[in-house]
């Protein structure tokens, strides 16, 4: 069941998520991993100092700082909810090298911000030079596809040990194709096609670990949503079995500088699916 497809509003008064009901006397607990993808993909380009930074605030607020002039030391989701929502297209689409023009399109379509075209521009200049290291990261892998161009495949090994494998690369200048499986249909990449790749891989092993490590523990999760895990327990023990899941999937890998990369979790008990 693919709940990731279910409409997070109601339709047609109903709201499909929250037909999934726990066994009586039992709750759920719903777990999800916060900006997870921007903090791996800060923590592959080697960004620790910016990461840092999120041990003391979100990345939204963290960027609003670092780009967007914001320097009240109150919190800005209590001062100015605008900009930090503004901060959140800026941030998930930029780190994966979102053009002016997508950007303008996406924060209009999936945030309904109509920002100016000037100012699409400016942010996408202003990215690139408040994050050296993440563009530095788009380079490398870049260069790393250009030079498999012609090879059988060009393996890309993740933190984990597992590999991202993009099968006959092709590289004409900035251009690059390759196909996701052996044999299959060809794709087109670019940098940010790449980077993003690398981090959401990075980021599903985190997952993977945390779901093994909660099992475990005795906790095996009966639903997964991207980034989420549900949980099933005891209506009397939900707030312990709460505390000991977000310690859990908090808890770094057990890979070399994991300890640098901050895991945030949101985790709430429900008395039915939902977001």
């Amino acid at each position: 069941m693919n709940v990731q497809n279910f409409n997070r509003k109601d339709s047609e008064g109903v709201n499909l998520r929250g037909l999934i009901v726990p066994e009586a006397g039992h709750k759920f607990i719903v777990v999800d991993f916060a900006q997870i993808e921007a903090r791996t993909l800060l923590w592959l380009a080697g960004d620790f100092a910016f990461l840092d930074t999120l041990r003391e605030m979100d990345i939204y607020e963290a960027t609003a700082r670092q780009m967007l002039g914001y320097t009240d030391p109150r919190p800005l989701k209590a001062v100015n909810p605008a900009l930090r929502s503004l901060a959140k297209p800026i941030r998930l689409g930029l780190q994966f090298n979102m053009k002016a023009k997508t950007l303008q399109f996406t924060a209009l379509r999936d945030y309904g911000m109509q920002i100016a075209f000037e100012d699409c521009e400016r942010y996408v200049e202003d990215f690139a030079e408040a994050n050296p290291l993440t563009v530095a990261l788009w380079e490398r892998l870049t260069e790393a596809f250009a030079k498999r161009s012609g090879q059988p495949a060009y393996t890309l090994p993740l933190p984990s040990g597992r590999k991202i494998r993009y099968w006959e690369p092709e590289a004409v200048g900035w251009k690059l194709s390759a196909s996701a499986v052996k044999t299959g249909p060809r794709y087109e990449y670019h940098a940010g096609t790449l980077a993003e790749n690398y981090a959401s891989g990075t980021a599903r092993e985190i997952l993977a670990l945390a779901w093994l490590r909660c099992a475990d523990a005795g906790y095996a999760p009966i639903l997964s949503i991207h980034d989420e895990l549900v949980f099933e327990v005891p209506a009397a023990k939900a707030q312990d079995a709460k505390a000991e899941i977000v310690s859990i999937m908090q808890t770094p890998p057990d890979w070399p500088l994991a300890d640098r990369l901050p895991i945030e979790v949101e985790a709430f008990i429900a008395d039915r699916y939902g977001k």
